[in-house]
């Protein structure tokens, strides 16, 4: 969470002079409310978009603070917009000054992002983007589990899922047999 802030307090004092706008995708409103506090973002610079049902919206709000409305997603955009898991897939983005920021917090299990599944889904979100050619950025934290991983062995974890995932949709592409049909209702 210090380093998302930290990354918003020195972009406010560093402008772009390209006018980049940061999508942040990260599952915690929490995580999202404490940012805002402690890059002291102003409202007029700050969308987010999370759950509204009716059970969440009201606790969502106090996470934020009231002079931070949860947006909708075709809501302009502003220089700061975050997103929780309601934007990871289906639903398209338009900034052409966006630029993608998916944040893992290792301690916090809700904001991990599959990268097999749900990291390609989140890295295509905004559509128009100047700035997809230069990729996405991906800010984690390790867990606070026993095993260490260097960079390399965390980047070379990461391209398995992926090439397992990639592997595994196009043989249920190819194939419609039972068993994968089965494996497919049993997830």
């Amino acid at each position: 969470m210090d380093c998302v802030a930290q990354l918003c307090i020195d972009y406010e004092k560093h402008k772009s002079e390209e006018g980049e706008n940061w999508h942040f995708f990260v599952n915690s409103v929490e995580f999202i409310g404490k940012v805002i506090r402690k890059a002291e973002l102003k409202p007029e610079e700050v969308r987010v978009i999370c759950s509204k049902s009716r059970e969440s919206r009201r606790k969502n709000q106090e996470k934020l603070g009231e002079e931070y409305p949860i947006a909708e997603p075709l809501d302009p955009v502003k220089r700061f917009n975050f997103y929780t898991s309601t934007c990871f897939e289906g639903c398209d983005i338009y900034d052409e000054d966006g630029v993608t920021i998916i944040v893992n917090d290792g301690n916090v299990p809700h904001t991990l992002i599959d990268v097999g599944t749900l990291f390609p889904q989140v890295s295509g979100r905004i559509r128009n983007s100047k700035h997809n050619r230069r990729g996405i950025i991906h800010i984690y934290s390790t867990t606070n589990s026993k095993e260490e991983l260097t960079l390399t062995e965390y980047e070379s974890a990461c391209e398995k899922v992926y090439a397992d995932a990639v592997s595994f949709t196009k043989r249920i592409n190819k194939n419609n047999d039972k068993e994968d049909i089965e494996l497919l209702h049993s997830k």
